[in-house]
């Protein structure tokens, strides 16, 4: 490659451009383009990859909230009443998820003797 290559390669990284992006851009191969990222950019921050998330932090702590002032019990509970005031679909899963994020967990509520009417 030439040098004005290699130095637009090195340029686009620097700019925060992915990998794939370059390649698409100049027309080179993964691999080369790997190659000189390594070389002239070792210590570059890896992208965290993945689907960006549904519920945004605030969101979150919207959730706990409404957890707590409409008193409902559980995540289905839960999203049932996001899917009514806010349209917005996501699974029991991701509200339960995001509840143990903002530090809430699940308890199953301890049963006591079944004390007869005398026994009180």
């Amino acid at each position: 490659l030439s040098k004005d290559t290699i130095q637009t390669i090195v340029a686009l990284l620097d700019q925060g451009k992915s990998l794939r992006q370059i390649t698409q851009m100049l027309g080179i191969s993964l691999g080369t383009a790997h190659y000189y990222c390594t070389v002239f950019r070792p210590n570059l921050p890896k992208s965290k990859g993945g689907r960006p998330r549904k519920l945004k932090s605030a969101d979150a702590q919207y959730l706990k909230h409404l957890m707590r002032t409409h008193n409902v019990k559980t995540a289905r509970e839960l999203n049932q009443l996001i899917d009514k005031t806010f349209s917005v679909s996501v699974s029991t899963q991701t509200v339960h998820r995001e509840l143990k994020r903002q530090g809430m967990k699940a308890v199953v509520k301890k049963k006591g003797p079944a004390l007869t009417a005398a026994e009180k």
